[in-house]
């Protein structure tokens, strides 16, 4: 008799993450669960993006979004880049029954170029239709302390925009959720912004210590002068005595 296996069984059989997330979106019943497993996914890049962030220094928004698109569509994700949609959104996943999750990246040089993603994000690419609710705002930060900086943009969004309600992500403790009512189809729309740590400063690298001060008088390369040797001391003194006494 063939074994029924549920999705819970089917986690604890193969626990690596991009499995899983491949097969919650396939196996997803309705658009709840397909955005589940679209946020489950961007997680687990980010988080892979934060293990190498030591060769990504160098990298701008473009290439960072090249990165996440590119392991989204090796999960098994119907992923895009640059895709027309109101303009050129950053990051489109597209699913069953009309499903569409649009995210917009920003790396955080300040607050207001964040809110500028945020705006393009609900005001230009999305419509907030049925099945297409929910999106996120991706933040690539070189900042120390993702935190903060989050806890901050938190702060500029809901001063930007009274309409705003912030919600904490249970999944993710450096991200957070908000909604407002999309002006295009009039139903809530909800926005995760997620942030990416790429912050990188070792302090591992060893320094020289002081060099040694030398004695005065002492070059480089030359030694101190000897002291004198006593009389009767020396080999030159040991071989006139060992000489034999000459003939009278």
């Amino acid at each position: 008799m063939t074994k029924q296996w549920t999705i819970e069984e089917l986690k604890l059989a193969f626990p690596d993450v991009a499995f899983q997330c491949r097969m919650e979106m396939f196996m997803a019943t309705c658009h709840a669960e397909r955005v589940t497993a679209v946020e489950k996914a961007i997680d687990h890049v980010a988080q892979n993006l934060t293990r190498t962030r030591h060769h990504r220094q160098h990298k701008d928004e473009d290439l960072l979004t090249n990165d996440i698109v590119t392991s989204l569509k090796d999960i098994g994700f119907q992923a895009s880049h640059d895709t027309d949609i109101g303009g050129h959104c950053d990051v489109v996943v597209e699913g069953r029954e009309n499903f569409l999750w649009l995210g917009e990246a920003k790396t955080h040089h300040d607050y207001d170029w964040l809110y500028k993603g945020f705006q393009q994000l609900s005001t230009r690419y999305s419509g907030g239709m049925p099945g297409q609710e929910a999106g996120g705002l991706i933040i690539y930060c070189y900042n120390q302390g993702v935190a903060q900086m989050m806890s901050s943009w938190k702060q500029h969004l809901v001063t930007q925009r009274p309409d705003i309600q912030t919600i904490t992500c249970t999944a993710n403790p450096l991200a957070f959720r908000s909604t407002h009512l999309h002006e295009v189809s009039g139903l809530s729309y909800m926005v995760r912004h997620i942030p990416v740590a790429l912050y990188f400063d070792p302090k591992d690298a060893v320094r020289a210590g002081p060099k040694k001060a030398r004695s005065p008088g002492k070059a480089r390369g030359t030694s101190a002068p000897r002291p004198a040797r006593k009389a009767g001391s020396s080999a030159h003194s040991r071989a006139i005595k060992a000489a034999p006494a000459s003939k009278k």
